[in-house]
């Protein structure tokens, strides 16, 4: 299985970390923060990664390379301008397998990745996004309201009444996507393509109650923390 990971971002919420550091390397008790979910994906079963990124890139090449020392393939996708979520996939069509999973750069989320995969290969729809059914109160960036399955409506700014899921920065997609996705410009995701892609009933949901993590702010880098924290206490 293979995954574009998008670590494009300038992470200008966990500055001043992320001065000189991008926020893939930023140090988790003691390792960078992409080193977590590059073995947790591994162990899930995906081992091929194209890393898409801009903001110091070069840092984030040296450091992984092509990903033997963790035994996985790495390629880097570098952008001389940040391209957004989509544009991102776009400068990258030349290494994506005809299904990839994308996963933000600063997301962690334990799953059944493979599972996801099978279901989604049964399916002839283009895309699937993993949403968050939990229940706690926290700072949402996006909201999903699912129908039979699918996504029926997605609210990029978190501020429809209507949803009560969260996409979890895990999503499933078939290669042709990229017809969506105009070239050469910045454009994201959420910039009106999931929204087409809903209404013409292309995108399923993959509902969990797992929770996920993520580092965009400095609140959630230390949950990510004590997450980490507990369950390298509950392995001693």
């Amino acid at each position: 299985m293979q995954a574009v990971i998008l670590a494009g971002g300038l992470g200008t919420r966990l500055r001043p970390l992320t001065h000189t550091t991008p926020k893939p390397l930023v140090p988790i008790k003691g390792k960078p923060f992409f080193d977590y979910a590059i073995e947790l994906l591994k162990e899930k079963g995906i081992d091929d990664f194209v890393i898409c990124s801009s903001y110091l890139a070069h840092k984030i090449q040296d450091y992984y390379k092509n990903g033997k020392k963790f035994g996985v393939k790495i390629t880097h996708s570098i952008e001389s301008s940040p391209l957004g979520t989509a544009g991102a996939i776009k400068n990258a069509s030349f290494y994506l397998d005809d299904v990839f999973f994308v996963i933000n750069g600063d997301t962690y989320l334990d799953i059944d990745y493979r599972d996801i995969y099978e279901k989604f290969s049964e399916s002839d729809k283009i895309a699937m996004l993993v949403v968050y059914t939990g229940e706690e109160n926290w700072e949402r960036t996006n909201d999903t309201l699912t129908k039979d399955g699918k996504v029926a409506l997605y609210s990029k700014d978190g501020k429809d009444k209507r949803v009560k899921y969260v996409w979890a920065g895990v999503a499933l997609f078939k290669k042709v996507l990229l017809d969506y996705i105009q070239s050469a410009r910045a454009i994201n995701l959420e910039d009106g393509i999931f929204q087409k892609l809903v209404e013409e009933g292309e995108i399923l949901a993959y509902e969990t109650k797992t929770r996920y993590y993520d580092i965009g702010t400095k609140e959630r880098m230390k949950r990510f923390e004590e997450f980490i924290s507990k369950s390298q206490g509950a392995k001693k």
